[in-house]
């Protein structure tokens, strides 16, 4: 596997949603809303959060 074009696609990714600390999840919602969560706690509850939106898209 060549890394090289991975790792610029994810640099590009990190410059983009302005990243500076680690861990962080950004998820992009419908419309344009984006949010980014930083720390263990706070990307669970991210996740947490999306999981609730994606059953109520699916109901």
């Amino acid at each position: 596997m060549d890394e090289k074009s991975v790792f610029l696609l994810l640099s590009a990714k990190i410059r983009e949603n302005n990243i500076k600390a680690t861990p962080t999840c950004v998820i992009r919602y419908p419309g344009k809303d984006i949010k980014t969560f930083i720390g263990d706690e706070e990307i669970w509850n991210g996740l947490t959060e999306l999981k609730k939106n994606l059953a109520k898209i699916k109901k």
